[in-house]
Formats: structure tokens, C-alpha cells, sequence
């Protein structure tokens, strides 16, 4: 069953302190600034949470544009982090520009990134 998010939340929002107006739809945002919008999100944001919401967010989360620059804090065992950066550097495409991790790169890792 295909997840969309119109069907999870208002097509308008007031604004806030003017319940006169409404603003537009935001699935109508150009993908280029649902883009930017989510590269204010962190790597784990996106794989473990963001990408679950709808099917355009999970569309958005497939741009490769998104995991130029891949920067991991260290928040749970290290398995799952792992799992987390190879997923993140797999969506780059190759066009990962930075790679940093804290405390659970290991070597294999490190090679994983740099064929890519």
C-alpha cells in the first residue's frame, strides 16, 4: 500500500496568528526546496524517520543530492551506525564530497566509502 501525504495532513495551515489566512500546500514546494529542506535534517533523521512519513518524502530521501556531505554522531551500537553510513554513502551515487564519523569507523568501512 503506497504512503501519501495528503492523506495524513491538511492540504492548508493557517498561519500563525492569522487564522484568516491560509497558506499553500507545501507538497506543491518545488522538489528542489523539499531538498533543501531536508538537508537541514540529519543522516539518521532521514534514514530512521523522515523517509517513513509519505511517499514523496521517501522519493526526496532518494536524491543523491542529499548525501553529498555525510557527518554521523556516534548514537547507538556500532552495527546500526554502520549500517547507517553504508546506506548514506550507497544513496550518494558517488558524489560524496565529505565523509566523517565519530568513534566507530573501521577499516572496512573506510574502504567501503573510498570505492565508492
Amino acid at each position: 500500500m503506497a504512503r501519501t501525504c495528503d492523506s495524513k495532513v491538511s492540504k492548508t495551515w493557517p498561519l500563525v496568528g492569522d487564522s484568516s489566512k491560509e497558506v499553500k500546500d507545501w507538497l506543491e514546494l518545488p522538489p528542489e526546496i523539499m531538498t533543501m529542506i531536508f538537508q537541514k535534517l540529519g543522516v539518521v533523521d532521514i534514514l530512521l524517520s523522515s523517509q517513513w512519513v509519505c511517499t514523496a518524502w521517501e522519493q526526496i530521501s532518494l536524491e543523491p543530492e542529499l548525501w553529498r556531505s555525510v557527518h554521523l554522531p556516534r548514537r547507538w551500537d556500532l552495527f546500526c551506525m554502520e549500517k547507517i553510513a553504508r546506506e548514506a554513502v550507497y544513496r550518494s551515487r558517488g558524489g560524496l564530497d565529505e565523509f566523517s564519523v565519530e568513534e566507530f569507523a573501521t577499516d572496512e568501512l573506510l574502504r567501503f566509502v573510498s570505492f565508492r
